[in-house]
């Protein structure tokens, strides 16, 4: 893989089209040892478990501007956590602030250590410099073997470290994805902190209803059409060679509001890639990069995440349409290049 991947005539878009995304091998594996498929939504019972040894480490990387509330309920979700009691003492979390104008960031991060078990560092970006910079910036800091990206509006299962870190320390060349939830308001916060995953998904790579003007790598439907990526594709495990469901391929199951991969496989591809400003498809290129490099994209449904939806102005929606087309079109660009000249 890796003599195709460095290869100075092969395009990223070339070495997508002859990868398959077939996991089965390792959910045959994973079946022997947890009697239970990769994909399961039941949660692995952590007790058959307390008594391996986890040498596994983690750090979990959380960009963060002007969300301090938000931020408060991410690091306490986190912290409430169930995994066997080694693994505490190995996962660090790194927040890194990028340009909030005030310190409300740090004061969330300091309140949190004063009673947490999972530590937090704190990290200042001076000036906004976006969630490319701040994600690389903490990773660069990152002295965990696995790297989590996650949103600094989002509220983790309470299972989820143990389902993705137990998958990790399995197997190697894979990226794991859950799904989510979109809330409006927290006053079922105490409620959710004490459940594994939302009942039901509103994740468009679950089920979505897409409309003929969305834009996205491939066309868009001619009429309304509700797309279902990740049953129609059996858990993903039939979506590589860059096989398109509607306007989505594999690449776009990779979104980093939260995912996991091993911090070696992030250092490969050269993390998030600087051209992308703003918002979309700087998850989407990880993703094809990752691919490209061997990795599978594994879905991990044992768990999941609840998405806090702030009220979007006019003004910010047209911002982030502006830079998704923007962002499109450097995607479609990079993705006809050379991996050797990507990360020149």
């Amino acid at each position: 893989m890796s003599d195709i991947l460095y290869d100075k005539n092969k395009s990223i878009k070339d070495i997508l089209e002859k990868i398959s995304n077939n996991y089965s091998e390792y959910n045959n594996i994973f079946y022997i040892i947890t009697k239970k498929n990769l994909w399961t939504n039941k949660n692995i019972n952590l007790y058959k478990f307390k008594y391996i040894d986890f040498n596994i480490s983690a750090s979990i990387i959380i960009p963060a501007k002007d969300t301090s509330f938000s931020l408060s309920k991410t690091l306490e979700s986190i912290n409430n956590n169930i995994m066997p009691k080694q693994l505490y003492s190995q996962i660090e979390i790194i927040v890194v602030d990028d340009g909030t104008c005030n310190n409300s960031i740090e004061e969330v991060v300091n309140i949190y250590n004063s009673t947490s078990r999972i530590k937090a560092k704190y990290v200042r970006i001076q000036n906004n410099a976006g969630r490319n910079y701040a994600r690389n910036i903490g990773a660069s800091l990152a002295a965990g073997e696995i790297l989590f990206f996650i949103d600094s509006d989002i509220i983790l299962g309470k299972n989820y470290l143990f389902e993705h870190l137990l998958r990790h320390f399995l197997f190697k060349k894979i990226c794991l994805v859950s799904f989510k939830r979109d809330i409006y308001n927290f006053s079922k916060f105490k409620i959710i902190l004490n459940r594994n995953r939302p009942q039901k998904f509103t994740d468009f790579r679950v089920k979505k209803l897409v409309n003929p003007n969305w834009i996205g790598i491939y066309p868009s439907p001619s009429h309304k059409q509700i797309l279902k990526p990740l049953e129609s594709t059996k858990y993903f495990m039939n979506f590589g060679c860059r096989k398109n469901i509607g306007i989505w391929d594999l690449s776009c199951m990779v979104t980093t509001s939260n995912l996991s991969i091993r911090r070696e496989e992030f250092i490969k591809i050269g993390g998030f890639h600087k051209l992308f400003k703003g918002w979309g498809f700087e998850d989407t290129f990880l993703g094809s990069c990752l691919i490209a490099n061997g990795n599978f994209i594994i879905p991990v449904l044992s768990t999941g995440v609840w998405h806090f939806c702030y009220k979007k102005i006019d003004k910010e929606k047209r911002y982030k349409s502006k830079m998704f087309k923007e962002n499109l079109n450097k995607y479609k660009n990079l993705i006809n290049k050379s991996f050797h000249e990507v990360i020149k």
